[in-house]
């Protein structure tokens, strides 16, 4: 059974001389958004839709940056909620390693566009700091396991009566017996845990 390995990333400082690499990927640099945390991590845009209704406010959409340490930057698709008077807040739980009331790391960007009713498997974009094969390795898989992801994804949308929401995932009257194969996704997500646990070996 492959190990699951799982990095803590932080939040990125915004003032680090790597910003400009960043600002080469996205092109702009992050920005802090104060962080108060009202719902679990992974629900960003339901959590942002829901805090947004319920003040008069709308939700921002963007690049949310953390990084592990002169390895990599990562860039996930993220939400926030706009205030009336611009201020933006994150209501969204962050990953294990932050500070529940820190400030997020964060890039504004709604050219991506977001269904509520359906998974939202954006691409994360990196930014690799170091000469390494493992890291571009797992990068790679993590890339493949996610298309795979949204094969599926789209598969099951098909399906008749199948609904989803981001707190009970995938539900129908009756999945078809004929399902596709889950070999892309499980021979990606080994290659992409062996990379990472070298890379935690490696570096942390």
């Amino acid at each position: 059974m492959t190990e699951r390995v799982d990095f803590d990333l932080t939040d990125y400082p915004i003032t680090d001389p790597t910003v400009g690499k960043l600002k080469a990927l996205l092109g702009a640099t992050p920005i802090e958004v104060d962080r108060q945390a009202l719902g679990p991590a992974g629900a960003c845009y339901w959590i942002a839709d829901d805090v947004a209704k319920q003040n008069g406010a709308s939700v921002q959409h963007g690049w949310m940056i953390e990084w592990l340490p002169n390895v990599y930057i990562q860039a996930m698709h993220h939400a926030v909620v706009k205030l009336p008077n611009g201020q933006m807040v994150d209501v969204t739980a962050p990953q294990r390693a932050q500070p529940s009331d820190g400030v997020t790391a964060f890039i504004p960007d709604d050219s991506v566009p977001v269904n509520l009713q359906w998974p939202a498997s954006i691409e994360n974009r990196y930014v690799i700091l170091v000469d390494d094969e493992d890291v571009e390795q797992a990068i790679q898989q993590y890339r493949v396991n996610n298309s795979a992801m949204i094969a599926f994804n789209k598969w099951a949308m098909s399906v008749p009566g199948a609904s989803w929401s981001p707190f009970q995932g995938w539900q129908a009257p009756a999945w078809p017996s004929e399902q596709p194969s889950d070999e892309p996704l499980r021979s990606s997500f080994r290659l992409m845990h062996e990379a990472r646990r070298r890379i935690r070996d490696r570096y942390l």
